[in-house]
């Protein structure tokens, strides 16, 4: 019974397209073949909005801490998870990954984004897709964010493109590529 449950969330996962986290992204190759400048610029980059958790040359990864970010207007996201008030609050967390051969190099940039959501919005979840308060902690993406009397949580929402492409476009900038 065990190996035909494996086999079932095997093939669910295959079927549903699923991706290891560090497969999202957009990356671009760099015409320089000097991976110590290109690590370089890209940390420079990154520190210049994010606190760098960590930064590892020897195996080509770069990751920040999350970064709070806002949106408003039609940029909120619509939905029975939004928050009240006019504003919308987000976490980023950056990891790059740069890799190098003959050709030059290739830095990766994955952007995840979560979005902040109360007790309420966790509670219509759960009593949606009948879970135990027990299992929420691990269950559907949700992380306590150690808010005042744990009511505050944060929804994995998925890759943030646009934060992506912008610091490719600054990375390439720094090098004096573009």
């Amino acid at each position: 019974m065990e190996k035909i449950i494996i086999a079932m969330l095997a093939a669910t996962c295959f079927l549903a397209g699923c991706e290891a986290p560090e497969d999202h992204g957009q990356s671009v190759r760099l015409a320089t073949t000097n991976f110590q400048a290109a690590f370089q610029a890209t940390q420079a980059v990154l520190a210049q909005d994010y606190i760098i958790a960590r930064a590892d040359a020897a195996q080509g990864r770069i990751e920040t801490q999350p970064k709070i970010v806002t949106k408003t207007g039609k940029d909120r996201q619509l939905g029975s998870l939004i928050s009240s008030g006019a504003v919308q609050y987000y976490r980023r967390t950056i990891r790059c990954f740069l890799t190098h051969d003959a050709g030059g190099v290739e830095v990766r940039v994955a952007a995840a984004l979560q979005r902040e959501s109360g007790t309420q919005a966790r509670e219509q979840l759960a009593g949606r897709e009948g879970l135990t308060e027990n299992k929420m902690s691990t269950e559907n993406g949700w992380r306590q964010s150690g808010g005042a009397a744990d009511k505050d949580y944060w929804a994995d929402v998925g890759p943030d493109p646009e934060a992506e492409r912008a610091i490719l476009k600054k990375i390439e900038e720094r090098l004096g590529e573009k």
